[in-house]
């Protein structure tokens, strides 16, 4: 039996003259399911990416074509990343939170209805890093021919980090015209 039909048994039980129960099949009944469509539909599954400590702007999942309203969301394999939740609005999933874990994760949110369509669609959220800041406006200017030592404060991303030299070194001493 493919997954787009439902078949519904109908029994009764009824008691012989012994006392001992006997089930009868009085009919078979099937109907071809409805296949519900939502949105978003990413094509390639994966939805825009988060950042760790960042709000992640939340996501309404609704149904574009089929079913009968009535309908009830869910994560139905995988996991939303640890900080975000899925919740069912009613009408609408809803996907939001701040994420606290980096990494790519997958999950497929299913939709059923009143009438026991469903619809499911496999998704993949990346979450990056949290975004890296630094801020030079508190360093205090130098002074030529003097030694010059400031730790400049980083918010955000992982500890430990890596410090790249993106210029060249003689042009960052270079003030006005002024060589060291």
């Amino acid at each position: 039996m493919s997954r787009s039909t439902i078949c519904v048994v109908r029994s009764f039980v009824r008691k012989a003259a012994t006392g001992l129960a006997t089930v009868a099949l009085l009919g078979l009944t099937s109907w071809a399911q409805a296949a519900i469509s939502f949105t978003p539909a990413p094509a390639d599954g994966k939805l825009p990416g988060g950042n760790v400590s960042s709000a992640y702007p939340a996501v309404a999942f609704e149904v574009t074509s089929g079913g009968a309203g009535g309908y009830s969301w869910s994560i139905s394999s995988g996991s939303v990343p640890p900080g975000m939740s899925f919740t069912d609005e009613g009408e609408t999933g809803q996907l939001a939170g701040t994420p606290t874990t980096a990494g790519v994760y997958a999950f497929t949110v299913f939709v059923l209805d009143s009438s026991f369509n469903t619809g499911a669609r496999a998704y993949t959220l990346t979450v990056g890093a949290a975004a890296v800041t630094i801020n030079t406006d508190a360093a205090a200017p130098g002074v030529k021919n003097a030694a010059y030592s400031y730790a400049i404060p980083v918010v955000g991303g992982i500890a430990p980090y890596t410090w790249t030299l993106l210029a060249d070194p003689d042009s960052l001493f270079n003030v006005q015209g002024v060589t060291p």
